[in-house]
């Protein structure tokens, strides 16, 4: 079975979050990048989901997450 996301636009990350951590590195961050990090964790997210239901479980487990 495959997944997709049924509402584009989820925000997974917290902008401001992600800006600190990179300013406590004196480092900047492009909104692009930004961008690209909250599909990646959308793509992560939504390949624990498939693995989770590959073994007949509704619980997404930290061994999902790879």
């Amino acid at each position: 079975m495959e997944f997709r996301v049924e509402k584009p636009g989820h925000i997974f990350v917290v902008k401001s979050s992600i800006r600190e951590f990179i300013n406590e590195n004196d480092m900047r961050i492009s909104a692009p990048a930004i961008k690209k990090l909250n599909e990646s964790i959308e793509k992560l997210l939504l390949k624990a989901i498939e693995r989770a239901n590959g073994n007949k479980r509704k619980t997404v487990l930290p061994q999902d997450v790879v």
